[in-house]
C-alpha cells in the first residue's frame, strides 16, 4: 500500500493508517518490554564495545531510561493533530547516554514529521535497534524514523541540515552556537546541563543515597 509521509495516510483512502495516540502508544509498549527484559545479549554487547561502558551498567540504564521514557512520550490526540504540522526533522543526537533522541524522534513521527536522526560516533546502536524491532512488529506502519551514521563534516549531513524545516540539536555550548550562526532560528538546542544533589550528614535514607549513586555511575556521570 502507498504511503505518503506527511498526512500517514493510505494513497486510496482517507482514513489514517494510526493516529498519532495509536502509534506512541505502541511504542510505549515496546518500550516498556525493552525495560522489563532489558537488551537481547547480542545487541547489550555491541553496545558495550562502542560507548567503552560496563555491559551491565548499560544494562541496567538503559532498562531506568526506556521504563521512564515510556511513562513520557504521552500526547492528546486531538490537540496534537491540530497543532503540529508534519516537517522534516534532523536530530543531532548525544553520545553521552544511549538513546537520547528516543523521544523527541517518536513524539515527531507521531505527528506524521520524517524524522531523520544523526547519531553520534560515540553511541549508535539503540535507536536503530528499536527502530527495527518496531518495524518487525508493526510492518504495516511507516518508517518515519531513519537513524543515520553520518559525520559531523559531510556533505550528506550538511544537506540534510540545510533542508530540513527544524534542526533539534544535543551538543555542546560551541556545537550549537555554531548551528544557530548557520541555520539560524530553526535551530533548538539542548546543551549540556549538570545536576547537583546535597545530601547532609543527618540523613538516614539509604534508600536514596543509592539511588544517588546509581544515578551517577550507570552512565560514567
Amino acid at each position: 500500500m502507498a504511503q505518503k509521509v506527511s498526512g500517514i495516510h493510505s494513497k486510496d483512502s482517507a482514513a489514517p493508517l494510526f493516529s498519532p495516540a495509536a502509534y506512541i502508544a505502541t511504542w510505549q509498549r515496546l518500550l516498556g518490554e525493552v525495560a522489563r527484559d532489558g537488551l537481547p545479549q547480542a545487541v547489550l554487547e555491541k553496545l558495550a564495545t562502542q560507548t567503552g561502558l560496563p555491559a551491565g551498567n548499560l544494562q541496567t540504564g538503559v532498562r531506568v531510561s526506556l521504563a521512564g521514557l515510556a511513562q513520557a512520550i504521552e500526547v492528546d490526540d486531538v490537540r496534537y493533530s491540530q497543532n503540529v504540522s508534519p516537517r522534516k526533522i534532523v536530530i543531532l543526537a548525544a553520545g553521552n547516554v544511549p538513546g537520547t533522541a528516543v523521544a523527541p524522534a517518536v513524539l515527531l513521527a507521531a505527528a506524521g514529521c520524517q524524522v531523520i536522526v544523526k547519531q553520534s560516533r560515540h553511541e549508535q546502536i539503540v535507536l536503530p535497534w528499536l527502530c527495527q524491532t518496531l518495524l518487525k512488529k508493526h510492518p504495516d506502519f511507516p518508517d518515519l524514523i531513519r537513524p543515520r551514521d553520518l559525520g559531523k563534516n559531510s556533505s550528506r549531513l550538511q544537506d540534510l541540515l540545510s533542508e530540513a524545516d527544524h534542526i533539534l540539536a544535543f551538543g555542546s555550548d560551541e556545537t550549537l552556537a555554531a548551528l544557530h550562526r548557520q541555520h539560524g532560528a530553526k535551530v533548538i538546542g539542548f546543551g549540556h546541563k549538570i545536576s547537583f544533589a546535597y545530601v547532609d550528614e543527618l540523613t538516614d535514607e539509604p534508600e536514596l543515597l543509592y539511588r544517588l549513586a546509581q544515578d551517577v555511575v550507570l552512565c560514567n556521570q
